[in-house]
């Protein structure tokens, strides 16, 4: 086949590719649960309760690779899809 510029197009054909029950496990090494926080932390102005704060928040690595066509937001959002359980609706998963 030719296109209209002179350039030889391949045919193809399109596919669609699902998944179904797909779980992607990676351990978390110990270096990244570790450490130690000094300092004054707080949220919306109140004292950090750690049990809370580790329930309610998530972080990206600074070595991690992230998208530059999408926001903070999204990448967050996409984290938490990922590392929630699927017993939660997605509503609260957004939030």
């Amino acid at each position: 086949m030719w296109c209209h510029t002179g350039r030889l197009v391949l045919p193809f054909e399109s596919l669609t590719i699902a998944f179904k029950n797909l779980q992607y496990f990676v351990d978390t090494p110990p270096y990244i649960t570790g450490g130690i926080i000094e300092g004054d932390i707080r949220i919306e102005g109140y004292p950090k309760v750690q049990w809370t704060f580790a329930r309610i928040s998530g972080y990206c690595e600074q070595n991690d690779v992230h998208s530059p066509h999408i926001t903070v937001k999204e990448s967050v959002t996409y984290s938490a899809w990922l590392r929630l359980p699927p017993e939660i609706d997605p509503e609260t998963k957004v939030v």
